[in-house]
């Protein structure tokens, strides 16, 4: 580990279990990333806003739980309790993801919240709330790709929405 702290101002700690680490690290930043980014709202305002918590937040946080456990790791079904109030109650934080929208950058939509949906899928665990947050976030990436010329706005072949009926 001395590689990675050449000047010993760092303070490491092994972790073993690289997998659970993962999905613990996924609980937060699969719903505060997510919701922050597509509601635009800090994780203070998020907090105050019961709704938010209630019907976006935990709902993700326990389904990224359930997959964990499906993949065989051991997470404790409170952990929304805790990770709730990760975030102090003035910090009126905007994470990563957030911040990198507001930038205008390209943001993780594919590691935060695309690959554990499609493990979930993968082990049959139903994720119905970061399905449709993941939808909402592959648009604001589109937005953003066509605001840096990586995409313009075209009708692809096969969109049966582009057929005159």
């Amino acid at each position: 580990m001395e590689i990675y702290n050449p000047t010993g101002k760092l303070e490491l700690t092994f972790e073993p279990n690289v997998l659970k680490t993962r999905w613990r690290k996924l609980v937060y930043n699969a719903s505060f990333n997510t919701v922050a980014t597509v509601l635009q709202m800090d994780t203070s305002r998020m907090r105050m806003s019961v709704f938010v918590v209630d019907e976006l937040l935990k709902p993700i946080m326990r389904e990224i739980i359930a997959a964990a456990n499906a993949a065989g790791c051991d997470l404790d079904p409170n952990l929304p309790d805790t990770v709730i109030y990760n975030d102090g109650l003035e910090d009126y934080f905007h994470p990563s993801m957030m911040q990198d929208i507001e930038k205008g950058n390209y943001f993780e939509a594919e590691v935060i919240c695309g690959e554990p949906l499609r493990e979930a899928g993968a082990l049959g665990v139903p994720t119905p709330t970061l399905k449709v947050m993941y939808s909402l976030l592959k648009a604001l990436q589109l937005k953003t790709k066509e605001a840096k010329g990586a995409w313009k706005p075209h009708w692809a072949d096969g969109n049966p929405y582009g057929e005159k009926r």
